[in-house]
């Protein structure tokens, strides 16, 4: 406990008194505001995470747990494992297009729904690869696996897709996939770096940087400014790097010790989340990276780590983070 002293003056007569006192600072708490809270959610093995445009939430699962929803922002679950989806309850990547109201389903086979998860129908592709990731914007798909991106058309008439190979290098290994609308471009990260492509164009896939890095997690803010999360082929190296014009990649120090990157998000005011999958949650705010894990245990029974999976937001502004052995927290109040 830290003591402040004081400077007392006392005047007697003629004479000035001088002396010291001391007081004892009131304590600094060791129990900071909680920035987390813990859904209703039973299941506590999260494997991905997805909100639609009118805040439903969809969550898969590890373990065979299956995919829930909640339509009340948390409060209340409910299963929507229909005849189809039975089949695994293995949910390995959720995706939604919210330009034609399409949810995704991905574990090896690619499913979607355009009724809120309702019911499911499974996607048929004269190409075939082990799906595990998904971008989609107007009647426009990409998708992937570990050895392919594919691209595609959905149907005007919502009830077929077409997919077939989008020139993706086969030499590479895709680990990430998102789609930036306002540029009508997709990107792809992979075992070698970082790829772009501008779709329903003539270009190629372009190697637009990060050649020896593996680029397992991209986000896109508001003005264009890329986001990449990277590792070596051995874990290690670990580190977000930024570029705004896809040539020059700077690093933005979230390096450190077991800090590897699952996923990364960006906000309405352009913060950066990183969710990692020993270390919780971060955020980079005017440059400066701040650890937010406040609320959520470090240790659950078998499970040692923050180990994120999953990272998004709504349209109020709650930000929710999913966890494989934790399960599923919300922020307690809107991001500022």
């Amino acid at each position: 406990m830290k003591k402040l002293f004081l400077l007392l003056a006392v005047v007697m007569g003629n004479l000035l008194i001088l002396g010291c006192s001391s007081i004892e600072e009131p304590p600094v708490s060791d129990d900071p505001v909680d920035f987390w809270e813990k859904t209703s959610l039973s299941a506590n093995r999260i494997s991905c995470l997805e909100i639609g445009p009118n805040d439903y939430i969809y969550v898969g699962t590890f373990g065979y747990q299956g995919l829930f929803r909640s339509t009340d922002n948390g409060q209340t679950w409910e299963t929507i494992n229909d005849n189809i989806l039975e089949q695994t309850k293995l949910i390995t990547f959720l995706g939604y297009n919210s330009d034609i109201n399409y949810l995704f389903a991905a574990f090896g086979t690619l499913f979607y729904s355009n009724d809120d998860g309702e019911s499911w129908t499974k996607l048929s592709s004269t190409v075939t690869t082990h799906f595990r990731m998904v971008a989609s914007n107007g009647y426009r798909i990409y998708a992937g696996g570990s050895d392919r991106i594919l691209s595609g058309n959905i149907s005007t008439s919502g009830n077929q897709i077409s997919l077939g190979l989008s020139g993706f290098p086969r030499e590479r290994k895709p680990l990430s996939l998102i789609s930036y609308p306002e540029g009508n471009s997709y990107y792809v990260g992979s075992d070698r770096g970082l790829y772009r492509k501008i779709d329903n164009s003539s270009e190629k896939w372009e190697l637009i940087g990060l050649k020896d890095r593996r680029v397992v997690a991209i986000a896109v803010n508001s003005w264009g400014k890329i986001f990449a999360g990277c590792e070596d082929e051995n874990g290690g190296n670990i580190d977000v790097f930024s570029s705004t014009n896809e040539k020059d990649w700077i690093s933005t120090e979230l390096a450190g010790e077991k800090r590897r990157i699952a996923c990364l998000l960006v906000d309405s005011n352009d913060d950066l989340y990183a969710g990692t999958r020993f270390r919780g949650i971060f955020r980079l705010r005017n440059k400066k990276w701040t650890e937010i894990n406040t609320g959520i245990p470090e240790t659950i029974e078998e499970f040692p780590q923050r180990r994120v999976t999953s990272l998004r937001i709504n349209s109020w502004g709650y930000l929710y983070v999913g966890m494989d052995g934790q399960g599923l927290y919300r922020s307690k109040s809107p991001i500022e």
